[in-house]
């Protein structure tokens, strides 16, 4: 049994900004290899802001310009 901890950080660079609302970040999460993740964690550092990417490992979400994404996974092979 292996257990594999995936832990992604992103810095969001955009010079667009929607007013009152920031910016709507969404795309797809896979790993080193390609393979999609579904059911991973996306976070927005520094606020309750919180995603979880589905089946096909796409996520949508609200950040402002120059916030850090974390992205988690826990996995489990055997």
């Amino acid at each position: 049994m292996v257990f594999c901890f995936f832990l992604f950080l992103c810095a969001l660079h955009s010079k667009a900004q929607k007013p009152g609302g920031g910016l709507k970040v969404s795309g797809i999460v896979k790993d080193i290899k390609g393979k999609v993740l579904p059911g991973a964690t996306i976070r927005v550092l520094g606020t309750k802001s919180i995603a979880l990417s589905t089946v096909s490992g796409d996520f949508s979400l609200t950040a402002n310009s120059g916030d850090t994404l974390e992205v988690s996974y826990v996995g489990y092979e055997s």
